[in-house]
């Protein structure tokens, strides 16, 4: 008996351990999406204002800037966007198996376990469209940059 209450003991902590990890892992993966967006987003911005410096003096250079200004966010998108954001995907849907887990062994009683999964789906649906994603944001959001940055190095070149 008190060899079974041990090992469910020992269960319980590896449970409560696991989760409290996941639950900050996805915190961080997300703050370290959107820091490193924000320097991103910053970086493409100023190349763009920068460009506007060499509008009179130098059309090489201008040309070169005008080509390049969209390229920092584009790569925060497709490197570090898209992947951390399936990773920090992944560990919700662990959590929400860990939640599941604790319905099933009734721990409940034992620790008021904040469900992380559902506090995050109530504030999507709060914030957001209903079944609107923020990462589909980013994609659109993304695509437009794409489209705008196309049509504005067209329309230069073909009448100025």
């Amino acid at each position: 008996m008190t060899n079974k209450k041990s090992n469910e003991s020992l269960e319980f902590e590896v449970f409560k351990l696991e989760y409290k990890n996941l639950a900050d892992g996805h915190r961080h993966t997300y703050q370290t999406i959107w820091q490193t967006g924000s320097v991103f987003t910053a970086i493409s911005a100023a190349l763009l204002a920068f460009s506007t410096l060499f509008y009179s003096t130098s059309a090489n250079i201008e040309l070169l800037i005008r080509w390049i200004w969209p390229l920092p966010y584009l790569f925060w998108w497709l490197a570090i966007f898209t992947p951390m954001d399936k990773y920090g995907k992944l560990r919700l849907q662990r959590l929400r198996e860990l939640e599941e887990l604790t319905q099933k062994k009734e721990w409940g009683h034992k620790m008021k376990i904040l469900e992380y999964s559902e506090v995050l789906t109530k504030r999507q649906k709060i914030i957001c469209l209903p079944k609107f994603k923020v990462g589909q944001g980013v994609d659109i959001f993304s695509i437009i940059i794409i489209i705008i940055w196309v049509s504005f190095n067209v329309w230069i070149y073909f009448f100025n």
